[in-house]
């Protein structure tokens, strides 16, 4: 039984442009500035973290994974990325950058057709 699994890693460029999207289509409101600083964890409630330059000092915006995830989608849509609609998508740190991993289940396709 075969399984495949797919590995997409993102830069910190990319993701802040897919976020910034993603804010613009959904009206979520940013701070005015510039972003100073892109933050990639491993805490799935704050998988990213913007950080801008404020009179009041740093001021921090948090990206929970699904936050993440639905722009990181829109984002390899635009640019002709292709990813399998029914593969389960998983986001990791990878050292500074973001990875989507996809898992494709060969083993339930296979069940729910019948053999093949």
């Amino acid at each position: 039984m075969t399984d495949e699994l797919r590995k997409i890693i993102f830069d910190e460029e990319e993701v802040q442009a897919a976020i910034v999207n993603q804010c613009l289509r959904t009206e979520r409101k940013l701070p005015q500035g510039n972003i100073e600083k892109v933050e990639i964890t491993d805490d799935p409630s704050q998988i990213v973290i913007f950080s801008y330059a404020h009179e009041d000092g740093t001021k921090k915006v948090e990206f929970d994974r699904d936050q993440v995830g639905a722009a990181l989608i829109l984002y390899c849509k635009n640019k002709k990325i292709p990813l399998p609609y029914d593969g389960v998508k998983v986001l990791k740190k990878d050292g500074g950058r973001l990875a989507m991993m996809i898992n494709l289940d060969r083993k339930s396709k296979r069940s729910a057709n019948g053999p093949s």
